[in-house]
């Protein structure tokens, strides 16, 4: 007996699609490594070793990216070719799995947060801490840095003085998503909560204007004075 064609591209479609989401969960498990523990999504190595080629994470940081890389066609950075070294890092490290308009965008991202060049260059040095550590650590040196930030500033500008919304339309969760949500969790356990939750409006307020003081790791707000006490009233209110 011939099995229906309709059946027949049922169980075909099914197969596939359970291919496929096998295929995005098992990548979305193992980052931010390609090979647990070994290697990163990006094919920079965990640790040194002989024969690694000088691409571990350890002799990039010394050495510098572009100096290690074969395929770097930029091998320093100049206040002339900063933008275009960025863009190759972006391409050497980062393009593995990001793009700039296609699938995880950077620019809709960059668009979404208007964060300024200082904001993005802070964000590269703790890559590791942000989206539960699906990212592998910046592998470059401080230049290097600087250079990838800039260059990813070109993609969505932010005029100084930009607001996303009006004064009564701010909303301290949205400003917790658009500042804070990249390294810290909605959850009574979370270090944002734990220590600042115990203050009050005013003292809430005045730690977010220092948040790089109180740990290298965090890069400065850069919201408004509305949105910071947007976001101070609203993380008071939190698990009480």
């Amino acid at each position: 007996k011939k099995v229906p064609f309709v059946f027949s591209l049922l169980i075909f479609l099914m197969a596939f699609g359970t291919m496929g989401s096998f295929e995005f969960i098992r990548e979305a498990i193992r980052k931010p490594y390609i090979i647990y523990d070994y290697m990163y999504a990006n094919s920079i190595y965990k640790n040194q070793f002989p024969g690694d080629g000088g691409m571990s994470i350890q002799n990039i940081q010394q050495q510098g990216l572009l100096t290690v890389g074969k395929w770097a066609e930029h091998k320093e950075i100049t206040n002339e070719n900063q933008i275009e070294a960025g863009q190759e890092i972006f391409r050497l490290q980062c393009q593995s799995c990001h793009t700039i308009d296609g699938y995880r965008s950077m620019r809709n991202v960059l668009i979404k947060n208007k964060w300024s060049q200082t904001a993005i260059s802070r964000r590269i040095s703790s890559l590791e801490n942000m989206f539960n550590g699906v990212m592998p650590p910046f592998a470059g040196t401080a230049d290097e840095r600087e250079a990838l930030a800039a260059y990813l500033a070109t993609l969505a500008p932010v005029a100084p003085g930009e607001v996303a919304v009006t004064e009564e339309e701010i909303s301290g969760e949205t400003v917790f998503e658009n500042n804070c949500s990249d390294c810290h969790e909605y959850a009574a356990d979370d270090t944002l909560f734990i220590s600042m939750g115990k203050y009050d409006v005013s003292h809430i307020s005045y730690l977010i204007t220092r948040l790089d003081s109180l740990s290298e790791d965090m890069p400065p707000f850069e919201g408004t004075d509305a949105e910071r006490e947007a976001l101070a009233r609203w993380i008071s209110e939190q698990f009480k």
